[in-house]
């Protein structure tokens, strides 16, 4: 079985810390959305960067 990449991002808004997978980060343009307060913002917002 294949091994699935993760990425850290931290939200701009409230500082939360957590993992999304590669596939996510593939598609240009399309946001995340911060699982504590549901902030919405592009990946490469991350206030730590994406961290792989």
């Amino acid at each position: 079985m294949p091994m699935v990449k993760v990425y850290w991002l931290t939200c701009p808004k409230c500082g939360w810390r957590y993992y999304v997978g590669e596939s996510l980060l593939r598609i240009k343009d399309f946001p995340t959305v911060c699982p504590k307060c549901k902030h919405e913002y592009l990946p490469e917002q991350s206030s730590t960067g994406i961290e792989g």
